[in-house]
C-alpha cells in the first residue's frame, strides 16, 4: 500500500492501481487499500471501477470517511444524480458543516431537474 501512496503522490496513477490491487490480493478485507484505489481510479477518470472499490470500502467500513462523499462525485460524473442525491445526503449527515457536500448536491438535484429541492 505504501508503494502504490508513493505513485498516487506522483501522479502515477495506474502503477499505483497495480500497486494498490497486489495489496488487495494480500489482505482483501483493508478498507484504506480500497478506498486509495478508488481514488486512483477517479483521477484516471475510470469512474465505474472507483465506484466498486468506493462500494468495496464502505462494506468493509460503512462510516469510511469520504467514502460517499468521493463515490457521489463518481456517480455524479456517470450521471448517476440520484445516486450521487443519495451519497451527498448520506455524506451530509455525518459531516453536516461541509459546505461542499450542500453545493455538489445542489448540483446534483439540478441536474435532475430538482430546482425546488436544490437550495436545501
Amino acid at each position: 500500500m505504501q508503494y502504490g501512496n508513493e505513485k498516487a503522490n506522483k501522479k502515477d496513477y495506474n502503477g499505483a492501481i497495480a500497486d494498490f490491487t497486489k495489496a488487495i490480493n494480500e489482505n482483501d478485507k483493508d478498507a484504506n487499500v480500497y478506498f486509495y484505489r478508488a481514488n486512483a481510479y477517479s483521477n484516471l477518470q475510470n469512474n465505474d471501477a472507483a465506484i466498486k472499490d468506493f462500494n468495496q470500502t464502505l462494506a468493509i467500513s460503512p462510516n469510511y470517511p469520504n467514502a460517499r462523499y468521493y463515490r457521489a462525485n463518481a456517480k455524479s460524473n456517470t450521471k448517476d444524480y440520484a445516486g450521487a442525491i443519495i451519497d451527498f445526503t448520506e455524506a451530509i449527515a455525518a459531516t453536516p458543516k461541509n459546505p461542499d457536500l450542500y453545493h455538489y448536491r445542489a448540483n446534483a438535484k439540478i441536474n435532475t431537474g430538482d430546482y425546488k429541492g436544490a437550495p436545501g
